[in-house]
């Protein structure tokens, strides 16, 4: 993938979940759990099975990493305490 479509994918991502988010913003965590286990699935299982747990790993690595970036937000936006930032996920 060229960084422009590394670019244009990370773009339609942002999209979709802003779009999503209304639909789990009052949902018990959970629910979001289990639609989000259940999403996971359906993304790695259309893998072969050669690269399912690459896939799989991929995907997990990107929201630990993105953990810090949301608790920013949340602290920003007046959900929680600042003492919500650590390096634990």
């Amino acid at each position: 993938m060229s960084d422009e479509q590394a670019w244009d994918a990370t773009a339609t991502a942002d999209e979709l979940v802003e779009a999503l988010k209304p639909l789990f913003a009052d949902q018990a965590p959970e629910v979001v759990g289990a639609v989000l286990g259940q999403l996971l699935a359906v993304m790695v299982a259309g893998h072969c099975p050669e690269l399912r747990d690459e896939a799989m790993k991929l995907v997990i690595d990107m929201a630990r990493d993105l953990v810090p970036v949301e608790v920013e937000q949340l602290i920003e936006q007046g959900r929680v305490g600042e003492e919500w930032r650590g390096t634990k996920q």
